[in-house]
Order: C-alpha cells, then sequence, then structure tokens
C-alpha cells in the first residue's frame, strides 16, 4: 500500500516584533487568529474540509493557555467542528506542529491540515526558562532535578557552558549574531520575504492605519563583523 504525499499549500507569517515591541498589543490569541484566517483565504481552501489546526506553542500559560489553538481556530472563524490542539516541543514546537499534520496527511486520517505555532515573548512570562540565578525551580518536578543532582541549569547559564566548551569568544558569537542580522535586513530590502508576510496592525484592532510589514528587527546590524561569511 503506497503512501499520500503531504505538500504544503501556503505558509504565511506576521512580522516579528520584538520584546515589548509594535506587537505587544496583540493577545497571542488573536495574533494566530489573525494569521490563520488570512492563511485559509489566501489559500482558497474551503475552511469546512480542515480536519485539525495543530498549533506549537512553549509557554502554555497565562493567555497562551487552555488550548490556544482551538480559540484562535474559532477567533479565526473556521466552523466549530475544526479540531485544534496544541503542542510543546519547546523550540521545535512549530516545525513539530507540520510534521504531526504531515503524518496525518500520509496516513490517509486528513486531507487539509494547518500546522502552526505562536508565542509571545511580551505577554506571557518567561518563567525558569531565562531564570538569571540559573536554577529551573519547581516547574520540572523534584524527581528530574533530583536525577541530575540540581544540576540543571536554564537556557541562559547553559549558554555559557556550551561557549566554554568549545572556545567561543563573545566577540566570534557577536560577530556571528551580526552577520546573520545582515542577512536578514538585506533579504528584507531585497523583499524576500514580502510574499509570507501578513500585514498587521500595531495596537490589536482592525484599523488598517500604519500597518507593519515587516520584522521589526530588521535594521542594518551595528556590531562590526569578524566572523567569515
Amino acid at each position: 500500500m503506497s503512501t499520500r504525499e503531504a505538500v504544503i499549500v501556503d505558509a504565511v507569517r506576521t512580522p516579528v516584533g520584538r520584546r515589548n515591541g509594535v506587537l505587544a498589543a496583540w493577545h497571542p490569541t488573536d495574533l494566530l487568529a489573525h494569521t490563520l484566517r488570512t492563511l485559509v483565504a489566501r489559500s482558497g481552501v474551503d475552511p469546512a474540509r480542515i480536519a485539525d489546526v495543530i498549533t506549537g506553542c512553549v509557554l502554555q500559560h497565562g493567555e497562551q493557555a487552555g488550548n490556544v489553538s482551538r480559540w484562535a481556530a474559532l477567533g479565526a472563524g473556521l466552523p466549530e467542528r475544526v479540531a485544534a490542539t496544541t503542542i510543546d516541543r519547546q523550540c521545535g514546537s512549530g516545525q513539530q506542529a507540520v510534521h504531526f499534520a504531515a503524518q496525518a496527511v500520509r496516513s490517509g486520517e486528513y486531507d487539509f491540515a494547518i500546522g502552526c505555532g505562536v508565542e509571545s515573548m511580551s505577554r506571557v512570562d518567561l518563567g525558569p526558562l531565562f531564570n538569571p540565578a540559573g536554577g529551573l525551580g519547581p516547574w520540572y518536578g523534584r524527581r528530574a532535578l533530583a536525577r541530575y543532582d540540581g544540576n540543571l541549569r536554564a537556557q541562559g547559564p547553559s549558554a555559557e557552558l556550551v561557549a566554554r566548551r568549545w572556545g567561543l569568544t563573545r566577540g566570534e558569537l557577536d560577530d556571528y549574531s551580526a552577520e546573520s542580522h545582515g542577512r536578514a535586513h538585506a533579504a528584507t530590502v531585497a523583499g524576500a520575504f514580502a510574499r509570507q508576510l501578513v500585514p498587521i496592525t500595531p495596537d490589536g484592532g482592525e484599523d488598517a492605519s500604519g500597518l507593519i510589514t515587516r520584522d521589526e528587527a530588521s535594521a542594518p546590524p551595528s556590531i562590526r563583523r569578524r566572523w567569515p561569511p
């Protein structure tokens, strides 16, 4: 028995905003709903044929709790019968959502599904992920922490350990980052992201004035580059 092929019909995203930046007024559920509504309208797929909306989200508390995927699907105007679920595979959550959708299509369970992701770094508490003290706290349970004698660290201290292990200096890493930002800025100026971007207002409303049409962080880097291209 042959496996069906899964294809991506279309893909869109909002511009990326900075923390407490131009998108800070948007509730994350509404932000995703705005994107889903645009995607469905642009793709031409009959909303009634969509079997599932699978959303990756890391920080599933506060405004992103309670199955943010379901509320976004309803906010987007999708039929109430369209199912929706939220998954967490940390930084790979959005990509995993696409994988799950593709797997369901290939198996024959779904004909159409949406794989997506949402994350507000302005309105949702980061919790222990970037704890400057280094500890992970009570979120992960006593047994998991005890397995490593309390030596598990949050992302910030972990990054310092990785840099020390591989002999990476702050200057080298800054230059590498600057090169990445420079390339992103050049791509923005060239219009490489234009087709995938969903124009959006900065205030969370429907007023079309002052539409945001590019990533907020798209600017020439100020750090002098030393890292090889």
